[in-house]
């Protein structure tokens, strides 16, 4: 499995061996590391903290890798003739892209208005996806696309009076548009290239039926988060958020699971859909044996 994210996905990978320490970071295990555990994948990781997809349309002072870099990463390993193109192909690996969050929450809303704020956020899509295509032109066939949570119902955004900054915190009016377009992009792509498989995982919604369900996984709140505290290691199973973006490792793999459940149930269905089209031809087959049979009589 490939990886390219942010902060929500990375885990400090060191890029001149693709090795990385799976509990490096305080939320410890990424839901990336906990996917690839449950299916004996091997990971390659190229997500980035900070990262967004562009920095022409989205600068950020303090982070200089974004999605475009990685690509470049992945080229400069992954590419043919490169040190790790033999360790997959296009049939046995997948492509997993979670990203949008950055773009998203610093986009400047104070000086563009929300028609420019769609433009730019469509923008941000077309890039998106013509590296997919770099992807693709690579070798790669299946991608795993999670959709932008709701970025106003995170911890850091919620607890706030409805401004960072001066800013209005109605991030998901441009968080639906952005879902939208790649859900557009996503058909637009499988549609020119039939034979790629685009799968759309909706983090939203697990994210809210977690929060909903809370107490069904023992976490103490649907909101709260661990960090700034003053509390042990210990305590992090409790809590569903590391901190006002972030979620703890316990959340990672509950994610993990549903995805790879997800993913299993598709490949069920997939599985089902060509037995039933192998029993349509065998009827036809038998159809036109006996329509034979009969016109020899």
């Amino acid at each position: 499995m490939s990886n390219n994210s942010d902060s929500l996905s990375a885990i400090q990978t060191n890029f001149e061996d693709m090795s990385y320490i799976k509990q490096i970071d305080p939320q410890g295990e990424s839901w990336s590391i906990h996917l690839a555990g449950l299916n004996n994948m091997t990971l390659w990781n190229y997500a980035v903290s900070g990262a967004c997809i562009d920095k022409d349309i989205v600068p950020r002072q303090y982070f200089d890798t974004t999605f475009r870099e990685e690509y470049k990463y992945f080229l400069e390993r992954m590419s043919t003739g490169r040190r790790y193109a033999n360790n997959w192909n296009g049939n046995n690996t997948i492509f997993a892209f979670w990203l949008g969050t950055n773009d998203i929450s610093n986009l400047n809303h104070t000086v563009y208005p929300q028609t420019a704020i769609n433009q730019t956020l469509d923008a941000m899509g077309d890039i998106f996806f013509t590296t997919i295509k770099g992807f693709y032109n690579t070798g790669a066939r299946n991608f795993l696309i999670f959709n932008v949570q709701s970025i106003d119902e995170t911890p850091g955004v919620y607890a706030l009076p409805g401004v960072i900054f001066g800013v209005p915190t109605n991030f998901d009016a441009d968080v639906h548009h952005f879902n939208e377009y790649i859900q557009k992009l996503s058909k637009d792509f499988t549609t020119k290239y039939p034979d790629t498989n685009i799968i759309i995982y909706n983090i939203m919604e697990e994210i809210r039926y977690i929060q909903e369900h809370y107490d069904d996984y023992e976490f103490v709140s649907s909101n709260d988060f661990w960090a700034g505290k003053n509390l042990t290691e210990a305590d992090r199973p409790k809590f569903l958020w590391l901190d006002g973006l972030h979620t703890t490792f316990k959340t990672n793999s509950i994610f993990a699971e549903d995805i790879n459940k997800y993913l299993l149930s598709l490949e069920t269905l997939d599985e089902e859909n060509k037995n039933e089209s192998k029993n349509e031809e065998e009827n036809d087959e038998s159809k036109n044996e006996e329509e034979n049979n009969e016109g020899k009589k």
